[in-house]
């Protein structure tokens, strides 16, 4: 049992957080400004959580890929890719395991080091982006 809460703790007295923390902890997407992606101008992210501003293990960021543009080959060398669409349609390849549809309703993990591209876009394509351990 104890390794199934492992991580969750009840009945413990927690941290309290100062008021100056408000904005590492509580953000309204569409106050975010839209940047250039690091790889390409033509797809916009906006940068939700980041280590540097945030002191989070991970980054997060939502990213837009217009119609007919594409992410090109790149690896992170030091972080998981984990995407979660929100809306659109694209095709994401992995290199030595192939092409996955990205649509609403599925999860997909490229893990650090590996080859990949986001493409085929056939409607702008909306995704939060998790990268852990922290990119930014």
């Amino acid at each position: 049992m104890d390794s199934q809460r492992k991580g969750w703790k009840t009945g413990l007295k927690g941290k309290t957080l100062r008021e100056q923390e408000r904005e590492k902890v509580y953000k309204i997407i569409e106050n975010i400004e839209w940047k250039p992606h690091p790889l390409t101008e033509k797809i916009k992210m906006r940068t939700l959580l980041t280590h540097k501003d945030d002191r989070t293990d991970c980054t997060i960021f939502i990213g837009m890929t217009p119609r007919g543009e594409i992410v090109p080959e790149h690896i992170h060398e030091s972080s998981d890719d984990i995407l979660f669409p929100l809306s659109g349609k694209a095709k994401l390849w992995i290199q030595g395991l192939g092409d996955f549809e990205l649509k609403k309703g599925v999860i997909a993990r490229v893990p650090k080091g590996v080859l990949h591209k986001v493409y085929e876009v056939s409607e702008d394509f909306y995704a939060f982006d998790v990268f852990t351990p922290a990119i930014l």
